[in-house]
């Protein structure tokens, strides 16, 4: 599968973002508390048939052991959170998404239940062998909505 896999915020990232989002004195209120980011994917004019965004089972996954920390310049955020490839990885993705579907996945959690410490769901669009060879080119967008949970 030609894919990179990937989580966009840690623990680290996530609080640097709820930062710049709420403020120091708001994050302040919130980071010891129960807050996440929440992504929202949905294709744009087409539905889509090649490149669909799939997830990772995150009960697939070890934080630390299938992860490595990718840094970037320029950005709002230091690094995010690649998957080094592993045949155990687990996946789950929707074929033939609508423009008026979307997909809503857990981005990060401050409180993961997980207890390999994985804190958000890993994604990456793939190339699908089994697509029609002459397809439109797929269009998205995604938001990332940052949940405080009271």
């Amino acid at each position: 599968m030609r894919c990179s896999f990937h989580m966009d915020n840690d623990a680290e990232t996530a609080a640097v973002n709820l930062r710049r989002v709420l403020g120091d004195e708001e994050a302040d209120r919130w980071v010891s508390r129960h807050w996440g980011i929440v992504n929202v994917w949905r294709p744009v004019g087409d539905v889509v048939r090649q490149w669909p965004l799939a997830l990772v089972d995150s009960r697939t996954i070890q934080y630390g052991r299938d992860t490595v920390p990718i840094y970037t310049l320029n950005n709002y955020k230091t690094h995010f959170t690649a998957l080094r490839p592993r045949p155990h990885f687990g996946f789950y993705y929707v074929s033939n998404l609508a423009p008026d579907e979307a997909l809503l996945f857990v981005d990060y959690d401050s409180a993961p239940r997980d207890s390999d410490g994985v804190v958000g769901i890993a994604h990456g669009a793939f190339e699908d062998h089994n697509a029609p060879a002459k397809v439109p080119r797929r269009r998205s967008i995604e938001t990332r909505c940052l949940v405080l949970y009271d």
